[in-house]
């Protein structure tokens, strides 16, 4: 599925869940458009075109509303993730955070607002499955899930052990990618349960490489603050963390391969060149900030491995 496309999706869609002529709504349109790099709900197309048989892509199916709930969701999370008591970032996507463009408390309530929009788009969804939809959306995103990885994080439980950083990664990365492919799958309404399983577990070390991904590329930056360095598992468990990004790489081409997942398997590997890119122009900052010569080898070549 072609980013335009579930971008005009996205943009018809959160006009029918938002007051479109009160003021309030600027902040709502700010918040989730121009949309990222829209990967989750690529992840949701991508899985639909691997297993689905003659899939409906139109703005009214099935996938074009789950897409746009996962995305919608998505921006809510990042919403509060940058206010002042959370992340406090003054910038997203080369911009001004939502706090910082129209106040704290307008922040917080387009966050609210996006939340319960998520769920209304998927009430628009005409299948069988539909409950185990929102059950998967309610337990993996909600207390449970996505809100307890944030719980941990801001906690600093996050830091006590390799173990609680990986039940973190899982929850507040993790999560929402098992809920694109899982949520995807069940609507393709062609279900195996070993098939769901792999889902499940490819998701989950999707979720855990990712989030371990990221980090390390935190490193190519010019510097880091106190908090990100507290919680970046590559200044405090680097064997642990290579151990894990190994064996989660592998995890992946072997799921993938066993279902062929070819469209799925395909973004996996642009987001691996993206990664790669990243730390072959932030090689001098790598070492600035401590990362040792053969961590970062180490995690290039498992990276190399993956995408050839």
């Amino acid at each position: 599925m072609e980013l335009n496309v579930i971008s005009r999706h996205l943009a018809l869609h959160l006009e029918t869940q938002i007051p479109r002529q009160a003021e309030f709504a600027q902040v709502y349109r700010y918040s989730v458009l121009p949309a990222g790099k829209l990967f989750r709900p690529s992840l949701v197309w991508a899985l639909a075109l691997d297993l689905g048989e003659n899939t409906p892509t139109d703005e009214n199916s099935n996938h074009a509303f789950l897409a746009s709930a996962v995305e919608i969701h998505h921006a809510y999370t990042l919403i509060h993730d940058d206010l002042p008591c959370m992340d406090d970032d003054s910038m997203r996507r080369g911009r001004p955070s939502v706090h910082q463009a129209f106040g704290q408390w307008q922040a917080l309530l387009a966050g609210d607002g996006l939340l319960n929009a998520s769920y209304g788009l998927l009430s628009n969804i005409n299948s069988p499955n539909l409950g185990k939809v929102l059950r998967l959306f309610s337990k993996y995103l909600g207390p449970q899930g996505l809100i307890q990885g944030q719980v941990s994080d801001l906690s600093g439980e996050i830091s006590q052990s390799f173990e609680k950083l990986l039940s973190a990664h899982d929850q507040k990365t993790g999560k929402l990618i098992q809920v694109s492919i899982l949520a995807s799958y069940l609507l393709t309404e062609k279900f195996s349960y070993r098939i769901f399983i792999d889902l499940l577990k490819l998701g989950f070390h999707m979720g855990i490489v990712f989030q371990l991904l990221d980090d390390f590329t935190e490193f190519t930056e010019s510097s880091l603050s106190s908090h990100e360095r507290m919680v970046n598992p590559w200044l405090h468990f680097a064997k642990e963390a290579e151990l894990t990004l190994n064996k989660g790489i592998d995890e992946i081409e072997r799921i993938t391969c066993r279902h062929d997942l070819k469209n799925l398997k395909k973004m996996i590997t642009g987001y691996y060149l993206n990664i790669s890119n990243k730390l072959d122009d932030g090689v001098e900052n790598l070492k600035l900030n401590g990362i040792s010569p053969l961590t970062a080898n180490s995690v290039s070549n498992f990276i190399g491995k993956a995408y050839h």
